[in-house]
């Protein structure tokens, strides 16, 4: 449980520097490796000499800071290496501050402070060990400060009270026994006055009356005491005081008076917990629980076990018996708070128990610390006091605190309570009892690092979401827009092309290697950047997921982009003017394709049909709920209380524009999907059409060069046989049903020729003459059920983009589909840049691509990988343009691909933090094969492409396909049939599991990756220059 929620890397690097190294040798330690490693990066002459230690210290430590369990003491093979960096560092800055003399006294200061410190904290540390093992003090402390049956009361010779607690666990007095004889010792010379009996009440439970006598030696002593069924402690005087020896056997006999009442005497009742070791311990021929003290009759408490009614009933039962509460480790007090989830009513019992209210004091604790002359450092707590010890509890420790693991062997703290007389069950059952156990989850350790919050929204988070107002307050239920689709289908596309423009400017300073220069990608980038702000202002608690926010992110965009614009005016006036048919083109290209969809909208508008429906239910559902949310994450429509634990991101792209133009959902459904396949089609078209006229381009005159639409009409073709090969077809099984359809119409016998046949029976049908014999919705679902599989085994699914959109499912890989088309063009960009990027330019251009690939994982997680790989790719082609394959290269494309990487997840941190994911695993397929038949039905139209292209490649290359003419082929060619090639590899090997069965589409994820990549020319590996460079951001 200690390991719940430790940040990987953090958490094991802060206890490396606080107390395994030292904090001034770890710091030097881990700045001799961050230079080391740079210089290996950036190739400098003496990279050689780091690059064993760098590899060493590095994957083994991000190796193990990234497992469940990273403990300080699995890193102690890296410190020798560590060690010898940071030597390296202060040695080498000494070498490079000769003839600096303040430069030489920062380092020499460096010098003798780095060791000094390290030996004077190493030295703080043994004080730890100079002292009693923390569970013996507190055991020293307990045999004299508790209670046990009876206490001999004594004074020392300089006249100081004493108390000896007698070996006795209880006794049953009456009468008629004789005396009991009790053996004991002090420690010191001392008289003693008198003997306590420190729990006694009435053996019958009724109100008696008791003469307790006593005899040490030949001193007596009497008392007379009421007593009932409520313990109570009777102090026996001696008549005359007695002096004893120390370390002398002493004998005290004790018995009651002829006609006294029968007493039982008791011994204090000390609570442990079942992890940790009962206190107090055997020391000094002692032994707690069979001579002095008792525990609880039900045994250790078990903290740890799920909070419930019952516990909360035992936890009643454990404190009215206890006497002393002894937390003899941190071990439950720290780790039940790591699950508030699980362990409320233990987290509100620790708390109280702290605060002194359940009618308990803390009597006495001990912990070890490091102690550096009067400064105490507890590495325990995590806290420093000065002169004192520093007082550690509750609440647990933050992240300056080392690993429990650290501490709960050796000098583990112990804290005891003592029951008082404030004690009470009314006051007990008044603070537990207001702790609601009926929400409580269950969550092992793992769980409960992945949803923390169990996929709960908090108290304030859902008040914020109820108070959001009603559907009819939200939406503008009786405005035009939410009435007519026709002005409804009008307004939607004119916003869409508004800020299509809008966005253009920054798009034609961040993308010069397109040769439209995203302007067809403008209208997904500015839904992408409102989208972003809105969600991130919500997510953060900053602003509400309103109207007037998306309107802000609106205004922000477009003051960056009318700075961008008058800073380039010149540039982007001249290039509108130059490809106005270019940019007329693609709104022609957009809006067709939305019409297309518009005109299936129409003729199955409904979001719902009992057979052939899908899941359009829950799509409305988390569409609505996203819509109307205050705050990200989302509420669960489903599950009152809880948030959508979901790629959600993909809502909330959608949603702008209906909060914009205060559209219901209802409506709004039906024009995002016509929305969504514009984009998709027109970014294909975009992007086809850059690689097929940079292609081209190559292969013309120079005077042609000058001329930007010399390539127009071929690329056109390009682009538009891309659009239809990726936005309107589909796999060989359509083709092969409607054969099959053909067939069963023919009326030719049976072993006639099939071609025969088939053409026999599509004549028939085309004619008239013969009714297509297949149930009308196999004409569309055949398709994405292309493999055949065993029976019992779930058919995986093969859709492709038409089936996705005519289906109508607005699920999340739908709406993925053009922001993985716009990190895909992010990519195209990057790897024809013709110019090099200023520092300001790259920075944005890489805050660009972190933005497009980030937004993945939100909207569709297993898109994320995919793009991520294909953009570092990119990177490294954009680098080894300009560097070439050398050492420095690699470093420069390491550290940019890191930060990517790390920058889209950073981007989308909020989501990250509260999704979660019940499974995940990666194994081997176990399940049937595909058939080449099947494989050949899916892939047959882009294979036979390429093929053929390599075909002719092979043909026409001639002595290029040797190992001679290879250097002179264009390097382009194999890589993207690599890509593809390798996703298919990576589906045809394994699957990924996000629960415990198989996800039936896990093909269809890695072919819709696939397929953008499948339907694009190849392009050259670096653009001409074009007549008029495009301006670097």
């Amino acid at each position: 449980m200690q390991w719940v929620d430790r940040p990987a890397i953090l958490f094991p690097l802060t206890n490396m520097l606080f107390y395994g190294m030292g904090l001034l040798a770890g710091i030097a330690a881990w700045l001799g490796f961050s230079w080391a490693l740079w210089r290996i990066l950036r190739g400098r002459p003496d990279w050689w000499q780091h690059a064993i230690l760098v590899s060493w210290v590095g994957v083994y430590f991000f190796f193990i800071a990234t497992r469940w369990v990273k403990s300080v003491r699995y890193f102690l093979p890296i410190y020798p290496a560590l060690f010898i960096l940071g030597a390296w560092l202060l040695w080498e800055l000494w070498r490079r501050a000769d003839g600096r003399r303040w430069a030489q006294a920062l380092v020499a200061l460096a010098l003798i402070l780095t060791p000094l410190t390290s030996l004077w904290w190493a030295y703080g540390f043994t004080e730890i060990y100079r002292q009693p093992l923390t569970r013996v003090a507190a055991s020293y402390w307990m045999y004299e400060h508790i209670p046990s049956a009876g206490t001999v009361l004594y004074t020392t010779a300089d006249g100081q009270p004493r108390e000896l607690q007698l070996p006795l666990l209880g006794a049953n007095w009456i009468p008629s026994m004789g005396a009991q004889t009790i053996p004991f010792t002090l420690p010191e010379e001392g008289t003693v006055t008198a003997v306590r009996w420190n729990y006694l009440r009435s053996a019958s439970g009724q109100t008696e009356t008791a003469t307790i006598q006593v005899a040490l030696n030949d001193q007596m002593g009497e008392k007379r005491a009421g007593l009932d069924d409520t313990r109570r402690a009777v102090t026996v005087p001696l008549a005359d005081p007695i002096q004893l020896a120390a370390n002398q056997p002493h004998m005290l006999e004790v018995q009651l008076a002829a006609g006294s009442a029968a007493v039982l005497a008791e011994t204090s009742v000390i609570t442990s917990e079942h992890w940790d070791d009962a206190l107090p311990t055997r020391t000094l021929g002692r032994d707690p629980y069979s001579q002095y003290y008792r525990g609880l009759s039900t045994g250790a408490m078990p903290t740890t076990n799920p909070d419930s009614d019952q516990k909360r009933l035992e936890v009643y039962g454990w404190l009215e018996e206890a006497d002393v509460i002894v937390l003899s480790s941190q071990r439950s007090i720290w780790s039940t708070p790591r699950l508030p989830l699980t362990y409320p009513l233990m987290n509100r019992y620790f708390e109280a128990l702290f605060a002194e209210e359940l009618g308990f004091e803390l009597v006495a604790q001990f912990h070890g610390d490091i102690r550096m002359g009067p400064l105490h450092i507890s590495d325990t707590g995590g806290v420093v006091g000065w002169g004192q010890q520093p007082q550690i509890g509750w609440p647990h420790p933050g992240w300056t605190a080392a690993e429990e693991a650290f501490s709960v062997y050796d000098h583990p703290p112990v804290w005891i309570f003592k029951k008082t007389a404030d004690f009470s069950l009314e006051r007990l059952v008044a603070i537990l009892g207001a702790v609601d156990v009926t929400n409580v989850v269950t969550m092992n350790p793992l769980e409960a690092t992945n949803a923390p919050n169990a996929m709960q929204l908090s108290p304030e988070q859902a008040a914020i979401q109820q108070a959001n107002g009603t559907f009819s307050e939200i939406f503008n239920v009786d405005g035009v827009l939410s009435n007519n689709s026709f002005v409804a289908a009008v307004v939607w596309w004119l916003a869409v092309v508004a800020l299509g423009w809008l966005a253009f400017p920054l798009c034609f300073v961040l993308f010069p290697g397109l040769t439209d220069r995203g302007f067809a990608l403008g209208r997904i980038f500015a839904l992408l950047i409102i989208s972003y702000f809105g969600w991130l202002m919500a997510s953060l608690g900053w602003l509400w997921h309103t109207q007037g926010t998306l309107l802000l992110g609106l205004a922000l965009l477009a003051v960056a982009s009318a700075l961008v614009a008058w800073r380039h005016w010149a540039e982007l006036a001249q290039f509108v003017r130059d490809n106005k048919r270019l940019l007329l083109l693609l709104e022609g290209v957009g809006v067709l394709l939305y019409l297309f969809q518009i005109a299936i909208r129409m003729g199955n508008p409904d979001a719902w049909h009992v057979i052939w429906g899908g899941e359009k239910p829950m799509d409305m559902a988390y569409f609505t709920a996203v819509l109307k949310s205050t705050t990200f994450p989302p509420y669960d429509p489903w599950f009152a209380g809880g948030y959508i634990n979901y790629y959600y991101y993909g809502f909330v792209y959608a949603a702008v524009l209906p909060k914009l133009l205060g559209i219901v959902p209802g409506m709004a459904y039906n024009l995002i999907l016509p929305m969504l396949f514009s984009f998709t089609g027109l970014a294909v078209f975009s992007l086809t059409y850059t690689l097929v006229y940079q292609s081209v381009s190559r292969s013309v005159s120079q005077s042609a060069i000058r001329n930007p639409h010399s390539a127009f009409r071929i690329s056109i073709f390009g682009a538009t046989a891309a659009t239809i090969m990726a936005m309107l077809l589909g796999n060989l099984r359509q083709l092969a049903l409607v054969f099959s359809v053909w067939d069963r119409a023919s009326v030719m016998p049976p072993d006639a020729n099939g071609l025969l046949r088939v053409i026999d029976g599509g004549w028939r049908i085309l004619s008239g003459s013969a009714v297509p014999s297949i149930y009308p919705g196999d004409w569309f679902w055949t398709a994405s059920r292309a493999i055949t599989v065993p029976p019992g085994e779930v058919g995986p699914i093969t859709e492709f983009p038409f089936f996705t959109f005519l289906y109508g499912d607005l699920h999340a890989h739908m709406i993925a589909l053009p922001l993985a088309l716009f990190a895909l063009a992010w990519a195209v960009a990057l790897a024809l840049r013709p110019t090099k990027f200023s520092r300001l330019g790259g920075l944005a251009y890489g805050a660009v691509g972190a933005l497009a690939v980030g937004v993945l994982y939100p909207t569709n997680s297993w898109d994320f990988p995919t793009y991520l790989v294909i953009t570092a790719l990119a990177i490294l082609f954009y680098d080894w343009r300009r560097l070439g394959a050398t050492l420095p290269m690699l470093g420069q494309f390491g550290v940019k691909a890191a930060v990517l990487a790390a920058s889209s997840v950073m981007l989308f941190w909020p989501f990250w933090q509260n999704f979660g994911s019940g499974y995940g695993s990666v194994k081997l397929w176990e399940g049937s094969l595909t058939s080449i038949g099947d494989y050949l039905m899916i892939y047959g139209l882009f294979l036979w492409l390429i093929v053929t292209f390599l075909v002719v490649e092979f043909k026409g290359g001639g002595q290029r396909w040797t190992a001679e003419g290879w250097p002179s082929m264009p390097r382009s060619t194999p890589r993207p049939l690599s890509v593809c090639l390798a996703c298919r590899a990576s589906c045809s090997a394994c699957w990924c599991a996000a629960t415990k069965s198989p996800r039936s589409s896990s093909p269809s994820f890695y072919w819709r990756a696939c397929w953008p990549c499948g339907v694009r020319p190849i392009p050259p590996a670096a653009s001409s220059t074009p007549s008029s460079p495009p301006p670097s951001p």
